[in-house]
């Protein structure tokens, strides 16, 4: 007797979630968050380097020189982004899979601090050129630089918001990890093992990383 599989089965039994539970699990998944970050500080890094081609230098060094920091430390982060993503891509998809530790928890808290000395950068002069009234530093920046660097600091403040995220999620996936390897590894009887095989093809990795050498649907039944 052979057990075959039905690509449909998910559907018909109703067994797949609804958009809000796919939904909310997503935002309990710390990689998507890197991706956001990502979104802030590429735009950052945009809009300082638009915003230094309309400083002059002999009239507003100050702005100016703070600008060319914030690009700096933009581009630290984007670098630091981009470490991280690949090393989530390892963790997850690599040829030697591996749980996330509290080296992750630290790197997302130092790339947090990158957000946050970009947004004191940006936001440190602002309020007493931009908006403390009409005066000389307004009439010099003119609206649309003060708009924009306004934009800057504002994006730099949800990039701090989202690796704080970040790195809370990350805990708590360090902290499964540690849990989960202490357990005992599960034993399957033999006698049903097709049973079991075909639970776990339909489940979404419920051991964790045990999960990672289960074969696919293709070859994951055998002939009973």
């Amino acid at each position: 007797m052979t057990v075959t599989t039905n690509e449909n089965d998910a559907g018909n039994g109703g067994s797949s979630p609804k958009f809000s539970m796919k939904f909310t699990k997503s935002l309990s998944e710390w990689r998507i968050y890197l991706g956001v970050a990502v979104f802030f500080v590429a735009f950052t890094l945009l809009f300082g380097i638009i915003c230094l081609s309309f400083l002059k230098p002999k009239e507003e060094p100050l702005m100016f020189g703070l600008d060319i920091v914030s690009i700096l430390l933009s581009l630290g982060t984007f670098a630091a982004l981009c470490f991280m993503i690949q090393r989530a891509k390892d963790q997850k998809y690599g040829d030697h899979p591996f749980d996330p530790n509290y080296f992750d928890v630290l790197y997302t808290f130092a790339i947090a601090i990158l957000f946050g000395l970009s947004t004191l950068c940006q936001l440190k002069e602002l309020p007493k050129r931009c908006y403390s009234g009409p005066n000389e530093d307004f009439k010099s920046l003119g609206p649309s630089v003060c708009g924009v660097i306004t934009t800057m600091g504002v994006l730099s403040g949800l990039g701090v918001v989202t690796m704080l995220i970040t790195s809370i999620l990350v805990i708590v996936a360090v902290r499964r990890a540690i849990a989960a390897s202490k357990l005992p590894p599960p034993v399957f009887p033999s006698g049903v093992e097709p049973a079991v095989m075909r639970w776990l093809d339909h489940s979404d990795d419920p051991f964790g990383a045990t999960g990672r050498g289960v074969p696919s649907r293709q070859n994951s039944y055998n002939n009973v």
